[in-house]
């Protein structure tokens, strides 16, 4: 910095001063349009990011309850996987959802070792972090994830379960475990596997689901005898976003049927019927959710960036009109129109520097705010105590807002720091711009005509 540059800003912190009531109003408006762009991006990028590395859980992208008849099921598979995007069909005889699997190595003082098995083949297989994936020909082997919490009932929103309370899966890499399967007529059957590999249960979304080969779950069921009195198919599609063309498709097909096609059908009986084609859902807070939440988000962002650029070219139009005094007074001392320049965009850039140091401690207090908020209504009996209801599904209201809270709270918030900075270098580029022609305007007249 030469004294040329170091002399306008002395020079631009001493208009500060001279026009501080004005500038504290702007530095205000700034701050809290600035404190509302972090936030919502907090909002925005925290669901977007964690919603996309969830996406990869093989349960998320299942289409569900596709009946059937068995000796229609090849035939049945065979046409389903010609869909495009489809890349497996599981039936009843491949998986089942058996009394009880209970795992001794899964129980802990906690949690009782109830589990349910996921299915899969070496084409849809989660990626594992430690071991290796499953193969066509793992028969007894299985992969588990990285965090297990096995339990029966379901997790106590009231008292959340802490790190130490999961058993951590790669303790059982390369070890044997035990799964008891209760038949139909009540008897135990037990089933060793080989942990073969670790998935990552946070990024799959399936903290007590281990996996095993389409094969080894049908060799299972011809030795418990299962003989089911409903045939059922589950599909898994590629990708999630994909759910809903494959869905098109099944009912093009008459794979599938709903009320709008359900009179086109021959045979109810010969065709598939789902009532419930899929409704997964990220830790109980629908994907589908996320993406409107991430769609409004957006929309307010753009919404709140166009209304602070507006503020931006209005309050520099104002105070350079205003200051147009100031202005021909720095002429009259002799001052260049290009120092005279530097003085107002330093003027306005110390302005901008301002607010965003106090949006930053703004936005932080603002999180730290809306955390203690949603942590005390998770603890206390204030939801319980308003006596809300749902008549749609007979649970009361409370649980589910509360169910909503605790998973909103794990979801990690992250800003975008490449967007912030991004956005932040935009409006200072706007903003000295814009200084700069209307400056410019005022600049090229004589001091009389300045002064008119």
């Amino acid at each position: 910095m030469n004294v040329q540059e170091g002399k306008c800003i002395k020079l631009a912190l001493q208009r500060l001063k001279q026009h501080k009531k004005r500038n504290i109003f702007t530095i205000i408006i700034l701050t809290i349009l600035l404190i509302c762009i972090l936030f919502i991006n907090m909002i925005y990028y925290s669901i977007q990011q964690y919603t996309n590395s969830i996406e990869n859980s093989i349960e998320l992208r299942k289409i569900y309850s596709i009946r059937y008849l068995p000796e229609q099921y090849d035939s049945l598979k065979e046409k389903i996987e010609k869909i495009e995007h489809v890349e497996m069909c599981v039936g009843q005889a491949e998986k089942r959802v058996f009394a009880v699997k209970e795992c001794a190595q899964f129980k802990f003082a906690e949690a009782d070792g109830t589990i349910e098995l996921g299915v899969v083949n070496n084409k849809i297989c989660p990626e594992v972090v430690k071991g290796r994936k499953l193969t066509e020909d793992d028969f007894n082997s299985i992969i588990i994830p990285s965090k297990i919490y096995a339990n029966s009932e379901a997790v106590d929103i009231d008292n959340p379960i802490s790190d130490e309370e999961y058993i951590k899966g790669d303790t059982l890499l390369n070890k044997d475990i035990e799964i008891q399967f209760k038949t139909d007529e009540n008897k135990i059957y037990t089933k060793s596997f080989k942990v073969v590999g670790i998935f990552d249960s946070d990024k799959y979304q399936n903290t007590s689901m281990p996996y095993i080969t389409e094969q080894t779950a049908k060799k299972i069921n011809e030795e418990i005898d299962y003989s089911p009195n409903e045939y059922y198919m589950e599909i898994v599609v590629d990708k999630f976003e994909n759910i809903e063309e494959v869905e098109d498709e099944l009912y093009k097909e008459k794979i599938i049927s709903n009320d709008r096609i359900i009179s086109e059908a021959q045979d109810d009986s010969e065709v598939g019927n789902t009532q419930e084609v899929n409704f997964a859902t990220t830790t109980n807070i629908s994907v589908q959710t996320q993406r409107i939440i991430e769609k409004i988000m957006l929309y307010m962002l753009i919404i709140i960036i166009v209304i602070l650029i507006a503020i931006l070219l209005v309050t520099n139009i104002n105070k350079s009109y205003i200051s147009k005094t100031k202005i021909a007074i720095l002429k009259v001392e002799g001052y260049t129109n290009k120092e005279i320049q530097r003085i107002t965009i330093f003027e306005n850039i110390i302005v901008f520097l301002i607010s965003i140091l106090l949006a930053f401690i703004g936005f932080e207090i603002l999180k730290f705010i809306m955390n203690y908020i949603l942590n005390y209504l998770l603890q206390s009996d204030i939801l319980n105590n308003m006596n809300l209801t749902t008549k749609t599904i007979g649970i009361t209201a409370e649980e589910e807002i509360k169910e909503q809270i605790f998973y909103l709270l794990k979801i990690p918030q992250k800003i975008n720091w490449i967007f912030i900075s991004l956005i932040t270098v935009i409006l200072l580029f706007i903003d000295i711009i814009n200084t700069y022609f209307i400056n410019k305007r005022i600049l090229n007249k004589n001091i009389a005509s300045i002064l008119k």
